[in-house]
């Protein structure tokens, strides 16, 4: 037990060091210099796990090969019909930063952690034309700092391109369904397996955002790992198995804000599936664990804060009132049939009387998996507590989701966070399905043409938030640059929110930073080193009074001349300038 004393320690020294060691301005510093190093060591550990359950069902290393192979080969078609759907997604479905400046600022943080390994999101920036550059403003973004990373690794793999987020997003989707599939032919074989990487794929809102820059794939794939890391554990509870599972835990927390909340599934289950005997076998990645999560724990008490959250109060921001208005909209979002949503409807009504016959028949009545398998009294109870588990995720993601006032998922900007719920939705549409066919065996295929043809005429076609003033403003601006000027090494920006250009290559400055002294010091230097240098000010204005949008006022010092100028939307206009500073003239 020596091994659970050491355990208990780590515990607490994880706890002390997360919480109470430092003040929020050390946490600040430690979480931006050394979270990449967290999340290497972690992933590091994670996948030499992985490779010894691997390795522990085989007795050699070909043997271990051979394996792989021939689960290759008996999953090709699912895998070939996944890889499929992503291609023609990316074809009919352009990849583009959608959401701003959440995404961009995800882009951000992985070009700090490419070029200085250290995590952070770059507001104000002036570059050089040798390569280097001078950071005038940055901010610790409150989103968490697993995507930024590995998408870092594929700027180390291919060098810096901001398109890099693409790929990992690409790869996030076809794993996704991947895995989906992998789960659901584990109770219900390889044909509803298919058809569920299909019911998935009829999901406009999962194509959108696998063609897009932002985190919420991600963290679905993230969830998805983990259930089969859990699936493995119950399956065959041993010391290697709980440690992939629990040493996977922190990778979550990294995924997205909310998952954190998997430890209070993970934790729990080795502790009392685990069998005594297996205890001894535990090895100091079991120790080592507590302390992966002091990362997570530094980033949230950093980011505890309304304008982080971007509410007047905490108080008022979050509260269980909020509970009741946020599930009106999702029920509206998940079953209401708009099209702008995203949602293939018809399967949200199927999941839910499939939710309600698969609780019925697996904790009430007879098991819910393909009567061909032989299954005992022993793996059927494990078939409860894995499902539980999976329900218990869910339920605790629905809950600190739905308590947050911004949660309104009829929005179309903010309905992306209803997609680590899809995967809950295929597989009880599956299920429902399955018991169906098991009836009416032809009438599977009836289903297949029912449910989905219909909605691949629909499913890559984009929910309008081009509406949105942010995506206008920042794809018309940089239509403008790419179009009149090319050479970036030329001129500063000015922009309200500069930080949506600085993964691009710009130098770009805040109009609420000009005005600092210490910046201001720097920029004139800056234009004093390239005489030939001039700024181009963006200017958002309302299309009545012709007043600065977000305090975007030219500052005195710069003599300007209008350039360019364009109708936005019904409410604002485009204005750039061309200003250089007049004491030059």
């Amino acid at each position: 037990m020596n091994i659970m004393i050491l355990f208990a320690i780590s515990g607490i020294f994880a706890l002390w060091f997360g919480f109470f060691a430092f003040d929020n301005l050390k946490m600040l510093e430690f979480y931006k210099d050394y979270v990449f190093w967290f999340l290497t060591i972690n992933i590091i550990l994670w996948i030499i796990s992985v490779l010894r359950v691997y390795s522990s069902d085989s007795n050699s290393p070909k043997e271990s090969i051979n394996k792989a192979k021939t689960f290759l080969y008996n999953h090709r078609i699912a895998i070939i019909v996944a890889f499929l759907l992503m291609t023609v997604s990316t074809y009919f479905c352009k990849p583009e930063f959608r959401i701003f400046a959440d995404e961009i600022n995800l882009l951000s943080d992985s070009q700090n952690l490419y070029e200085a390994q250290e995590c952070y999101t770059t507001h104000s920036v002036l570059e050089y034309s040798n390569g280097s550059k001078i950071i005038l403003a940055a901010v610790l973004d409150k989103r968490p700092a697993l995507f930024p990373y590995l998408i870092s690794i594929i700027h180390f793999l291919t060098g810096y391109r901001p398109e890099n987020a693409f790929i990992l997003n690409f790869l996030s989707g076809f794993l996704s369904l991947i895995l989906l599939y992998y789960l659901i032919q584990l109770f219900w074989g390889k044909y509803w397996g298919i058809s569920g990487i299909i019911f998935l794929a009829s999901y406009p809102l999962f194509i959108r955002y696998t063609n897009s820059g932002g985190f919420e794939i991600f963290n679905m794939l993230c969830s998805l790992i983990f259930f089969i890391c859990l699936y493995n554990f119950i399956k065959n509870p041993d010391a290697t198995r709980s440690e992939t599972l629990l040493l996977f835990v922190p990778l979550l927390a990294q995924s997205r804000y909310e998952s954190v909340l998997a430890l209070f599934i993970a934790l729990p289950l080795v502790f009392l599936v685990l069998p005594r005997k297996e205890y001894s076998k535990l090895s100091y990645n079991f120790i080592i664990f507590p302390l992966l999560l002091v990362a997570p724990a530094w980033l949230r008490l950093i980011t505890n804060n309304a304008e982080s959250w971007q509410v007047d109060s905490l108080e008022g921001g979050f509260g269980i009132n909020w509970i009741l208005i946020n599930t009106q909209k999702a029920l509206s979002f998940y079953f209401s049939g708009n099209s702008n949503y995203g949602i293939n409807y018809i399967l949200s009504y199927l999941a839910v009387i499939g939710f309600i016959m698969f609780i019925y028949k697996l904790f009430f009545n007879k098991p819910i998996y393909d009567e061909k398998q032989q299954i005992d009294n022993k793996e059927h109870f494990s078939h409860k507590i894995f499902w539980f588990s999976v329900f218990t995720f869910y339920l605790l993601h629905a809950l600190i989701r739905f308590i947050y006032s911004w949660i309104d998922l009829t929005n179309p900007v903010i309905n992306r966070l209803g997609i680590i719920f899809l995967p809950f939705l295929v597989l009880m549409a599956v299920y429902i399905l399955f018991e169906i066919s098991k009836k009416f065996y032809y009438c599977k295929y009836v289903f297949f043409i029912i449910l989905i043809i219909p909605y691949f005429s629909g499913c890559w076609s984009y929910i309008n938030i081009k509406d949105s003033l942010p995506y206008l403003d920042f794809n018309t601006c940089k239509s403008f640059l790419e179009k009149n000027f090319l050479e970036k090494s030329q001129y500063i920006l000015i922009h309200y929110k500069p930080n949506l250009y600085t993964p691009f290559g710009y130098s770009s400055v805040g109009y609420n930073y000009y005005n600092k002294p210490e910046i201001n010091n720097v920029v004139k230097e800056y234009f004093s080193q390239n005489q030939s240098k001039f700024y181009l000010a963006f200017q958002m204005l309302d299309i009545k009074t012709k007043a600065p949008y977000q305090n975007s006022v030219i500052p005195d010092e710069l003599a300007s001349d209008n350039i360019f100028e364009t109708t936005i939307n019904n409410a604002y206009i485009l204005r750039v300038s061309k200003c250089v500073p007049k004491q030059t003239e």
